[in-house]
């Protein structure tokens, strides 16, 4: 960085230089003395090159007014992860710190002699399963038969119970016949006695009566052979029923073994899958002749995202228990912003505030939507936190850094022609800047301006600059310090750039 002295003597050579390059002799001076005033400067492209100078363009608009708060980059809660060791044994492999991975990356292995006791328990469960399901084709093979028979003397002592209500009926005929023959047998003995009827006539009638008694009596065994009948089968249907209910049951039951050994089975693959990184699907998959998780002879440990390794916990051949960490994960593609807001400034928030986020070394602003601002006030320092999700795709920005937030707070109603305030600087009294000559693109004016309101970098100007208008941002302090283009005491400089002497 050149000094402002060495940067003074470069700008009053390229003045100088430029006005003795005819080696003749200067023409005789007129009558008016030395060349009039200018508030322009000559700037080379060795000049911008060595003060290093930038541009910023005015424009017109509304001027955001926003609260500044001071800060940090952290990753997401979300956005990180520890790899610990799902069983204890002694670290094969792990990945160096700070390697980039992708999903599914192995970052370390680990050989346990735990990992024999849970392919042991998955080949009990898949026994267990296995003769859990034998059983339940033995019993379903067997209550077949149980369920035909059972339905059979079903139908049979329903079909039973009918023939018992038709010889029931038959029995209550034959009764009521019988009843009538006696009936006219006694009619007959009565109408004998006074000779209307005769013997044959009786003798006859009395035989019709005796064989409808006889038939009443058969009627009446036949219903007593067809109820003790229908008993016996009911009795039998009712046992075949409990008989196949039972069975039903021990279906039931076996089914629940199965599907308990299938959940345990299921149960230790997921385990094992956690464990590994691999899914069910894969540990299942046949290599060689058997599942994967049978041939397994060391655990590997996977990425669940893509990131960088920022952390490696334990070297290669150390022993470690259970649950110990071995690398941590950060995925850098995304940050959170978070700082606190002091409780005054917080009332004075719009809901859904956007929020512009600035980070040392980093030229523009980064915006990060909407801020959520915590809705409880911490009580030790009557502050908010502000937090808000930062995309890093390209990686420029590190967790960890200081940042600032600016958050929206309101827009001004009109517009106007607003500078960065970079491109300003005091001078005694006056507030300047350097507008580059459109026309002359390696000559600026120094030009006063009137400014009005400020925030979140930009300053509005009442007059002196115009949209459009390029104005040196870098580099403006060494061009104040060389003084060129600064109007005596005795003169102004109108907008054009001529010189007026007096007030």
């Amino acid at each position: 960085m050149k000094t402002i002295s060495t940067c003074f003597l470069t700008l009053s050579v390229a003045l100088l230089t430029a006005g003795c390059q005819d080696p003749q002799p200067s023409p005789a001076p007129t009558s008016h003395a030395g060349a009039p005033p200018t508030n322009r400067i000559k700037v080379t492209a060795d000049i911008q090159a060595n003060l290093g100078m930038t541009w910023a363009s005015a424009r017109r608009g509304q001027l955001e007014h926003r609260v500044a708060i001071p800060g940090e980059l952290v990753a997401p809660p979300d956005r990180k992860w520890t790899i610990r060791a799902p069983l204890s044994g002694t670290v094969a492999k792990i990945a160096g710190r700070w390697s980039p991975v992708k999903e599914g990356d192995v970052v370390a292995e680990l050989v346990s002699s735990q990992l024999a006791d849970i392919q042991a328990k998955i080949y009990d469960a898949l026994a267990s399963a296995e003769e859990a399901r034998m059983a339940l084709r033995k019993a379903q093979a067997e209550v077949k038969p149980e369920q035909t028979y059972a339905k059979a003397l079903t139908q049979a002592a329903a079909e039973a119970l009918e023939a018992e209500a038709r010889a029931a009926a038959v029995l209550a005929n034959a009764r009521t016949v019988t009843q009538a023959a006696q009936a006219r047998v006694r009619e007959l003995q009565g109408l004998k006695a006074s000779e209307a009827v005769s013997q044959a006539t009786l003798i006859a009638a009395q035989r019709d009566a005796l064989d409808l008694n006889r038939g009443a009596v058969e009627a009446e065994r036949a219903l007593r052979s067809a109820r003790v009948e229908s008993r016996e089968l009911e009795l039998k249907a009712v046992g075949a029923r409990t008989r196949s209910s039972e069975s039903a049951g021990r279906i039931a039951l076996i089914t629940t073994r199965v599907t308990a050994a299938e959940a345990a089975r299921g149960q230790v693959l997921r385990s094992l899958a956690a464990a590994s990184g691999l899914t069910v699907e894969e540990l299942s998959a046949a290599k060689n002749g058997a599942p994967r998780w049978a041939t397994m002879r060391s655990v590997t440990l996977r990425a669940p995202a893509g990131g960088v390794i920022v952390t490696v916990h334990v070297s290669s051949r150390t022993w470690v228990d259970r649950d110990a960490p071995l690398v941590a994960i950060q995925d850098p593609s995304t940050l959170m912003f978070r700082a606190l807001l002091p409780e005054a400034d917080a009332a004075t928030l719009p809901p859904n505030a956007r929020l512009e986020i600035q980070v040392p070394g980093v030229d523009d602003a980064i915006p990060a939507g909407v801020a959520n601002l915590r809705p409880v006030a911490d009580a030790k320092t009557r502050s908010l936190l502000v937090e808000a999700l930062v995309r890093n795709p390209d990686g420029k920005l590190r967790a960890g850094s200081s940042a600032t937030g600016n958050l929206l707070v309101s827009v001004s109603k009109s517009e106007e022609v607003l500078i960065p305030l970079d491109c300003v600087v005091r001078d005694g009294l006056e507030s300047i800047v350097f507008r580059r000559d459109p026309a002359k693109p390696n000559e600026v004016i120094r030009v006063p301006v009137s400014l009005g309101a400020r925030s979140g970098g930009w300053v509005e100007v009442m007059a002196g600059v115009g949209p459009q208008d390029e104005l040196v941002k870098n580099g403006i302090h060494q061009l104040k310090q060389t003084g060129i283009g600064k109007a005596d005491a005795g003169g102004h400089f109108h907008a054009d750039g001529t010189f007026h002497k007096g007030h």
